[in-house]
């Protein structure tokens, strides 16, 4: 990838391979991140929430996968 007409080193784009961090400190730190997420997207399950925007919510706390919120929304063409 280039920004600014510079070139990005694949590992600043991969953290999971850089030899600092690794697969394992990349998936606990993605845990505690989604978890972290979770935990604060419970705040908005209020009865007067956009029926999309419950949808959205439902998916992210059932880990959803990305088709599922591309069913959400579609890309109109």
């Amino acid at each position: 990838m280039k920004i600014d007409g510079q070139l990005v080193r694949p590992t600043f784009l991969r953290p999971d391979r850089q030899s600092q961090v690794g697969v394992e400190a990349y998936d606990a730190g993605a845990r505690i991140a989604t978890d972290l997420l979770k935990s604060e997207l419970e705040q908005f399950r209020t009865g007067d929430l956009d029926p999309l925007g419950r949808q959205i919510i439902e998916v992210c706390l059932r880990d959803g996968t990305i088709d599922d919120y591309v069913a959400l929304t579609p890309l109109l063409t």
